[in-house]
């Protein structure tokens, strides 16, 4: 009888595993989903609150940049942007932000961002921009070229010459 009951409780786990591994390998199914760039492949028309557009002349192509003002390699970036602006002609760059509109403003004005005439800044306070391209890491770069194409993904911190060189190539 013990045997019986010892076997019954074998089987319930072995049975309970295979339901387990079944519910996450439909799990697993989904985030290779999420990873498919498929639906960002062209420049998709994102709404979000701008707070600083940009006044630039045939951006060949477009940067879009996913942020959080808290974030370190994020203030890094913004250093290395501003510090090598000169080396971004004919490029646009959206920087968008999941931070409050009041921490943006201030990351904009401690960076010097408004300076820059080929950055626009909006706030993705809706998380449109969160939903649609699911960045990895923070900072995301999203390469577009003149026809809307996606190019290229960075993620995380990054030199400016490969950044650039990403976009030249």
């Amino acid at each position: 009888m013990i045997k019986n009951k010892n076997l019954l409780i074998v089987y319930a786990i072995i049975i309970a595993s295979f339901v387990a591994l079944y519910a996450l390998s439909g799990r697993k199914e989904k985030r290779q989903i999420v990873g498919n760039r498929e639906h960002i492949q062209r420049l998709p028309n994102i709404k979000y609150k701008v707070i600083k557009w940009a006044n630039y002349n045939n951006g060949n192509f477009k940067i879009i940049n996913f942020f959080d003002p808290q974030c370190d390699a994020c203030q890094n970036m913004a250093k290395k942007i501003v510090k090598e602006s000169s080396e971004f002609a004919y490029t646009h760059l959206t920087m968008l932000s999941i931070g409050s509109q009041s921490e943006t403003i201030e990351f904009i004005r401690a960076f010097e961002l408004d300076k820059l005439s080929f950055v626009s800044i909006g706030l993705d306070t809706a998380k449109v921009f969160f939903y649609v391209f699911k960045p990895g890491s923070l900072p995301s770069y999203f390469i577009y070229n003149s026809e809307g194409i996606l190019t290229d993904v960075i993620y995380g911190e990054t030199s400016i010459s490969r950044l650039l060189k990403r976009i030249n190539e």
